[in-house]
């Protein structure tokens, strides 16, 4: 709430600054805000009321392995680092969610808070483990529905396939065949 006292008559614009925590900050605020009125020294000042509206920011992704197919066995723990400057979690990173599983629809976080966050595969089977991502949301972020990729540095290496899914890929190992006659045994 703000109050703007004893202003002269005029048009007025208005621009959220920084939106709450776990918030977007509004961009669809009314262009300009009119004060009008004739001068009587007897009248209440005029006033104006506008509500602006603040979206929770979500942060979310899907999970797949080589071929597109969703995986949702992995674990992942989502940290939020205590430095924004922080290039790896760290022990004393709060726990926002451990050892969550991705559903086939993805996983989404509501209300994240302006910092830095890391997401850690925890477990996963048959699959090379990802190694932590790094993200940051920004306290003047305008968006509100965020993909942990756009997020991210765009110097990290990239995890994701084409469409945005973070990707994993099949552990491999081989075989040896040896194949003896009936006398080698």
């Amino acid at each position: 709430v703000f109050e703007l006292i004893d202003i002269p008559l005029g048009v007025y614009s208005v621009q959220e600054v920084k939106a709450p925590e776990g918030y977007a900050r509004a961009t669809t605020l009314p262009n300009a805000l009119e004060v009008t009125g004739k001068f009587d020294p007897t009248a209440v000042p005029p006033v104006v009321h506008s509500t602006i509206k603040n979206t929770p920011i979500t942060v979310s992704f899907t999970k797949v392995d080589d071929d597109g197919s969703k995986v949702t066995t992995a674990q992942f723990t989502l940290y939020k680092a205590k430095a924004d400057a922080q290039t790896k979690h760290e022990t004393g990173d709060t726990v926002i969610e451990a050892n969550f599983t991705v559903p086939a629809a993805g996983k989404t976080f509501t209300k994240l808070t302006p910092g830095t966050y890391f997401l850690v595969e925890t477990a996963i089977t048959g699959y090379n483990t990802l190694p932590e991502i790094r993200f940051v949301i920004d306290p003047y972020e305008t968006k509100a529905a965020l993909t942990v990729k756009e997020l991210m540095n765009p110097q990290q290496p990239s995890l994701f396939d084409q469409s945005g899914n973070l990707q994993n890929t099949l552990q491999k190992g081989s075989l040896t065949i040896v194949k003896h006659d009936a006398k080698d045994k």
